[in-house]
């Protein structure tokens, strides 16, 4: 029995569950420290969104095929689906901070919030606008829900009865990704203004506007303490920045194409970045080492930023493949990956090679135009960009 399935057979007395080794980047043998622990299909189109329960026991997926599943990470068994989305892909889903009801963001605005153990829907937010949700996130005390649009604003509504409260006005174009720290006060954003804003949600103040990558921002993350945040960008990089002061710490290279989402371990131990050529890195927050790839070719006409780690197991949940799956019907399971920690993180473990695995294919539908499907709507012009400086400071923190 591996680690996780002990780890979690001593949380619930239920779990018996198999991990399989998977082989590398090339499929020549398996890639230490790394096991598929789950492969949980059932969705008709490409995943587009994941995020666990608080408590860890479900994990919701939102999909290109209109429906959001609902999963039993003890059994693996598909618990619900949820429709209603208008034939709609389904760009973001997060849980309330007590796991009792999920919201869920589409590319024509359209927001629902429902029920999580029967599904029902408990509202439709009230918006202002109505272009796509890209990105939403509860805080970790229940008081607020944010979404990124692309109108360029992030929304901000009431968590508990669902009112709409007020825009945070202050990105050039599409707002692609929001993340509050862990402790709620803060809150992160980024997107195709190439800037990172932060800001105190409370007051309805932005704190600081960060530059330093220069493709769309398209993915953010605090680490456990909220004092570091992660970021990633088209322009194929990994950013770390300290949150006080908007220094940039670390920029990490390797990803051959824009990388589309990031996510923290829930020790800060472990970072995963996924990137459009079909492959996750994991780095080691110590030494920013890359310390495994783990190859999971993806629908790349798509922006599939499904990735996402358990809030308290080593394991990575991300949108996967079945295999040998041609280009149109990929990414439609969702892969629990197990992630040892001991073994990533000791120092015989080999260094992997900078490779992708559709590095040298261009990607089918690939125009070079930013945006979620490679062609946004996006409803803020370029034609005269403001000037920003790195770390500006606005108020203090």
């Amino acid at each position: 029995m591996s680690s996780v399935a002990k780890l979690w057979h001593k949380l619930t007395g239920l779990l018996s569950a198999q991990s399989v080794d998977i082989p590398d980047e090339r499929g020549r043998q398996p890639v230490p420290g790394v096991t598929l622990f789950r492969s949980l299909k059932g969705h008709a189109s490409a995943v587009r969104c994941v995020a666990f329960d608080p408590e860890g026991l479900t994990l919701a997926s939102g999909s290109s095929d209109s429906t959001i599943k609902l999963w039993d990470l003890n059994s693996g068994k598909l618990l619900n689906t949820f429709e209603g989305h208008f034939q709609n892909p389904v760009f973001s889903v997060a849980f309330d901070f007590e796991g009792r009801t999920l919201v869920s963001g589409t590319n024509r605005g359209f927001i629902e919030q429902r029920e999580t153990s029967r599904g029902e829907v408990v509202r439709a937010l009230e918006r202002r606008c109505h272009g796509s949700v890209f990105s939403m996130a509860f805080d970790s005390q229940g008081r607020w829900l944010v979404g990124a649009t692309d109108h360029g604003v992030i929304e901000q509504w009431d968590a508990t009865s669902g009112k709409f409260l007020r825009y945070l006005d202050g990105h050039e174009l599409s707002v692609y990704c929001v993340a509050f720290d862990p402790e709620g006060h803060r809150l992160a954003s980024g997107g195709n203004d190439k800037t990172i804003k932060l800001w105190d949600v409370g007051r309805s103040k932005l704190l600081r506007t960060i530059n330093g990558h220069t493709g769309t921002v398209r993915s953010v993350a605090f680490d456990p303490t909220g004092r570091i945040l992660v970021s990633g960008s088209s322009d194929k990089t990994v950013k770390l920045w300290d949150v006080n002061s908007g220094t940039m710490l670390h920029s990490l290279t390797g990803h051959t194409s824009r990388v589309e989402a990031v996510a923290y371990s829930c020790d800060g131990t472990l970072l995963a970045s996924k990137c459009r050529a079909g492959t996750i890195r994991i780095w080691n927050c110590e030494t920013w080492e890359t310390v495994a790839i783990i190859p999971e070719p993806t629908f790349s006409k798509w922006w599939i930023s499904a990735l996402a780690f358990h809030p308290s197991l080593p394991l990575l949940a991300t949108a996967g493949s079945e295999p040998e799956a041609p280009e149109g019907l990929r990414s439609r399971r969702v892969h629990l990956w197990e992630l040892d920690v001991d073994v990533l993180l000791g120092d015989d473990i080999p260094v992997p090679s900078d490779y992708d695995v559709n590095a040298n294919t261009k990607l089918a539908g690939d125009t070079g135009v930013e945006g979620p499907d490679d062609q946004p709507r996006d409803h803020r012009q370029a034609d005269s960009p403001k000037e920003f400086n790195v770390g500006t400071e606005i108020l203090d923190l």
